[in-house]
């Protein structure tokens, strides 16, 4: 995929337009990681423990919904930009995808711009390849874990953030918020006081066209907490895209959730009185405590790709941190279980003889009429330059979820408020960074 359009990500609860992150080389394309980071020979497919977030790029640094300090929304753009110098493993179960590059993250509320890309592994790596054909692969069929309390307490954040956890999904007249309220629905999202855009945007646009799925990937136990199975993924070079390994990832989460002890009726991030359920946010808990499975491969690979964040953030402080396309693209893979990308704009004419511009269109258009959630991101503004127009907030992340007869597109913003007008096909081009995610 082609990578000289940079996204940047935007920290939606610092509703601050992200600064740009660590450069990359001159040509604005992601650095490539050492051999230790890629440590992968063609042929080994490299299993993301806990289902690492996907493909590199830059984390879109989102600007969290400050609803609690009455904040203007700013959100983290989408981290959308994708390194075209992908590791090239020869065979289709080299799995080690390439940290993001520069500019891509949204919704974080530090977002780099620096990520890393996978290269072979080498001799040492074709050695693991023969001892593990011979042992076999010593992984357990599931991966289990509890997610509790996970890390919430961003030293880094601009705007207040919940200050203790509490239980926001009991009532005061003894009655429990829903886990669901009829079919999932992307309304039910909307992001709280955290970076979290990209995060919630999928959760959105999975629910607003897969709400079975949803229903599926979170389930109340008899205690009172919660069953969430997610999809362990990994990342397939040669098709340049995230593919479920077949594991399942098995968390018992709790229903504590962090919130301001000015108002402990209301949850501190995803949002829950406002929506009505509890569903996102007990899967956006859960997907901060993933990193509780991630073994010492992947916790490095995260740190390589947010080299503005403390080393080994964890739980919804590494949420805060943004996300980038790639990593989206790895969240609908965990949530859905099928194989999802990040696609460039089309260039020039296609075998069809379509023009990009009726390419972007129509494969856009056809992704939707497929039930395919469809993600992109914002560029990114610095404070001395013109806004974005149509209300669109810099280096937030989006959810596709039209594009009319007209061509015009449609857009949720996930504060689940303040969505922009539609978009005419110039202005996609302008304000969106040049690729998006969706399933394959």
């Amino acid at each position: 995929m082609a990578a000289d359009e940079s996204e940047t990500a935007v920290d939606e609860i610092g509703f601050r337009e992200p600064e740009s992150l660590a450069s990359g080389p001159d040509t604005g394309e992601p650095e490539e990681p050492s051999d230790d980071e890629a440590d992968v020979s063609p042929g080994d497919a490299i299993e993301a423990p806990g289902g690492e977030f996907a493909r590199p790029e830059p984390p879109y640094v989102d600007v969290p919904d400050m609803e609690q300090e009455d904040s203007e929304d700013s959100g983290a753009g989408d981290m959308g930009h994708e390194s075209d110098q992908v590791a090239a493993a020869e065979e289709a179960d080299s799995t080690s995808p390439p940290d993001a590059g520069p500019g891509e993250t949204v919704g974080g509320a530090q977002a780099s711009e620096d990520a890393a890309q996978s290269s072979d592994r080498g001799l040492l790596g074709h050695f693991r390849d023969a001892v593990a054909a011979v042992r076999g692969r010593d992984k357990p069929t599931e991966v289990q874990s509890l997610v509790d309390r996970p890390d919430f307490q961003n030293q880094y954040a601009l705007n207040a953030r919940p200050d203790r956890y509490g239980t926001p999904l009991e009532r005061e007249d003894g009655t429990r918020v829903p886990l669901f309220d009829g079919a999932p629905r992307r309304e039910q999202t909307h992001q709280g006081s955290i970076g979290d855009c990209g995060i919630i945007s999928t959760m959105g646009a999975v629910a607003g066209h897969m709400p079975d799925t949803i229903r599926d990937c979170v389930r109340e136990r008899e205690d009172g907490s919660y069953d969430v199975t997610l999809h362990e993924t990994k990342y397939v070079a040669t098709r340049d895209r995230y593919e479920s390994t077949g594991r399942p990832i098995n968390l018992t989460v709790t229903p504590d959730l962090p919130v301001f002890s000015k108002s402990p009726g209301e949850a501190g991030f995803a949002r829950t009185a406002e929506v009505g359920v509890a569903w996102s946010a007990i899967l956006e808990k859960a997907i901060a405590g993933v990193d509780q499975t991630w073994d010492d491969e992947r916790r490095a690979k995260w740190d390589r790709q947010h080299p503005q964040a403390d080393s080994g953030a964890q739980g919804y402080v590494r949420l805060d941190d943004g996300s980038y396309g790639n990593e989206r693209a790895e969240l609908l893979t965990q949530i859905t279980g099928r194989p999802s990308s990040t696609v460039d704009f089309p260039r020039g004419y296609d075998m069809q003889g379509r023009s990009a511009d009726r390419q972007l269109i129509e494969d856009i258009r056809g992704k939707l009429a497929d039930d395919c959630p469809v993600l992109v991101g914002t560029v990114s503004r610095g404070a001395s330059e013109s806004p974005l127009a149509k209300d669109l907030i810099s280096g937030h992340a989006y959810e596709v979820t039209k594009v009319d007869d007209r061509g015009f597109f449609h857009l949720r913003n996930p504060h689940n408020r303040n969505h922009p007008e539609a978009l005419t096909l110039s202005e996609f081009k302008e304000y969106i960074n040049h690729r998006y995610v969706t399933l394959e």
